[in-house]
């Protein structure tokens, strides 16, 4: 599972929590989206989804990824 820690509010709560593994959350620069990989396809994954509503999410990988890196400008997604 995957928490964020409010530092400000010293608040922690679940950001993405399956009964998948999920792990290697990064946000995008911006910080209006997470990457995040989950194996609930039977193989890691990477996706996003917006934060903080935290809905629509999107797989972005189709044949397996690992370490989501976001490009400096937020514009890419390497995995």
């Amino acid at each position: 599972d995957i928490h964020v820690l409010d530092v400000a509010e010293r608040s922690f709560r679940p950001l993405v929590g399956t009964r998948f593994e999920e792990g290697a959350g990064v946000f995008s620069p911006d910080g209006r989206h997470v990457a995040y990989v989950s194996d609930e396809s039977g193989q890691p994954q990477v996706y996003v989804q917006p934060f903080p509503a935290l809905d629509a999410r999107t797989q972005v990988s189709t044949h397996g990824g690992v370490e989501p890196v976001w490009s400096p400008k937020g514009d890419r997604l390497f995995y």
